[in-house]
């Protein structure tokens, strides 16, 4: 087999597992439960929640600048 053909099937063959791992995750959630806890939540928690998370995303961007900069690394 070339290369070209083993990283297709070798793409193809992950994406199906993925799919797969995927599809029993979600088979497996009580989406009664999930939305009720969902309706329950406290809008203004999840907000916060929200506003730290991209707080946090922002850090790792400058954290993985300052690493591409010191490395010489040009993206």
């Amino acid at each position: 087999m070339t290369e070209k053909v083993k990283d297709t099937l070798s793409f193809l063959g992950r994406l199906v597992i993925s799919f797969g791992l995927l599809f029993w995750l979600f088979k497996m959630v009580n989406w009664r439960d999930t939305v009720a806890a969902v309706q329950q939540a406290d809008v203004g928690l999840i907000l916060w929640a929200f506003v730290i998370h991209v707080f946090l995303q922002f850090i790792v961007l400058i954290r993985w600048f300052l690493f591409m900069k010191a490395l010489n690394f040009k993206a």
